[in-house]
């Protein structure tokens, strides 16, 4: 297999499974607790990622430098989730996906106004293909 399809394939199953995450947890919603689901996520990458933390003496030198910078990004990351899990109680997947789809742009929206950033053109024309993920959802 070429390293060009072995990528898109990649990109594929990462798309399924972004978009049957929100189908998923919308079942989930209104029966577990958003704060329990987010639990659940981070538990379950922590398990994943524990073994390739450990086996590499690099990644282990860094964790003890990194923790408290992980920690501040966990808990914003822990807040936008335990939001987009309260709102699927309220709407569909499709919406709550649009959504976190929309975030990086969001996110470029707002760095041109607080802080001032000059964003190229060149990336700019990378947002319509993170917009067109909306639609695997």
């Amino acid at each position: 297999m070429s390293k060009e399809l072995n990528s898109h394939l990649i990109i594929i199953l990462a798309t399924f499974l972004v978009g049957g995450s929100f189908v998923i947890s919308q079942k989930l919603s209104g029966i577990i607790d958003p704060i329990s689901i987010t639990l659940l996520r981070f538990v379950i990458a922590s398990l994943v990622l524990v073994p390739i933390i450990f086996l590499n003496q690099n990644y282990r030198k860094k964790l003890i430098p990194t923790f408290n910078r992980a920690m501040i990004i966990s808990f914003f990351y822990s807040l936008f989730f335990i939001g987009l899990f309260k709102a699927l109680e309220y709407t569909t997947a499709l919406n709550t996906g649009t959504i976190f789809t929309l975030v990086p742009f969001i996110t470029a929206v707002f760095s041109i106004f607080i802080f001032n950033q000059k964003i190229s053109l060149m990336s700019y024309l990378v947002y319509p293909g993170f917009c067109n993920r909306i639609f695997l959802v």
